[in-house]
């Protein structure tokens, strides 16, 4: 499944629809540049507060330097697609981000997000066991979660989104789906080995971009806390797993 994109939806961009797409709070441009190159009928416009590091790009994929925490900057009904992805760091207001993202959508439009629920957990049938086995990574998650809750921010934002998707009233099927895989490469499922190592990747990524919000938490060093906790998660005969919520909407017809 190309970049998360239901199958229903991904049938109508394979057949060459010439849908319009926003990506709120591109980051690394990889979704948008994931979207754009699989389906060349689209037009796909990325917005983030900063430049896309991306050298270069197809003719169908435009980057914007947009405010996402203030209201979008289109008409209604402007997109047949709107997708959302690991912002939450960034927003205080979730609940009016996707009412943002339901007003620009088209009717019968798709609306897509996907949220990190970074709390650990392992393989085990005692979920208690989980701080004597991780104990560096559950002081690492417990201090994030301070972190953010002292600037305002809901750790647990990604359990929600179904919820504020429902209280949309232009929103409709609803779908909110937690999808657990596993942090390192311990499967031995080739697909899920594969999804670890990204996951591995993925926190790499994930410690380093909260770096700063962890000394303005008062953590002098981030970095060896990181550290501690990627060691921790790479010991043997332990098989830790981390789960992502996946949201699917659809904006009803006029």
């Amino acid at each position: 499944m190309i970049g998360n994109v239901p199958p229903e939806l991904d049938q109508q961009l394979g057949l060459g629809v010439p849908f319009s797409v926003l990506d709120v709070g591109c980051g690394t441009g990889s979704w948008a540049l994931e979207i754009a190159l699989a389906y060349p009928n689209t037009q796909v416009t990325a917005i983030d507060l900063v430049t896309c590091p991306l050298p270069t790009y197809p003719n169908n994929l435009t980057f914007e330097i947009r405010d996402i925490v203030k209201n979008l900057p289109y008409p209604d009904n402007s997109f047949d697609v709107v997708h959302v992805c690991d912002i939450k760091l960034g927003i205080h207001d979730y609940r009016s981000l996707i009412g943002e993202c339901s007003r620009v959508l088209k009717p019968e439009g798709w609306l897509l997000g996907l949220e990190l629920d970074c709390d650990p957990t392992l393989m085990l049938d005692n979920a208690e066991d989980v701080p004597r086995y991780l104990k560096s990574v559950s002081e690492f998650i417990k201090i994030f979660h301070t972190a953010l809750s002292e600037r305002g921010l809901n750790a647990y934002v990604a359990r929600e989104l179904g919820d504020y998707a429902r209280q949309v009233t232009a929103l409709d099927h609803v779908k909110h789906v937690r999808v657990v895989v596993p942090w390192n490469d311990w499967s031995d499922d080739p697909k899920l080995k594969l999804a670890g190592r990204h996951s591995r990747l993925a926190f790499e990524e994930f410690s380093s971009s909260i770096r700063i919000l962890l000394q303005d938490h008062g953590v002098l060093n981030p970095d060896r806390l990181g550290n501690e906790a990627k060691a921790e998660m790479d010991q043997e005969g332990i098989r830790p797993i981390w789960g992502f919520y996946h949201l699917v909407a659809r904006k009803r017809a006029m």
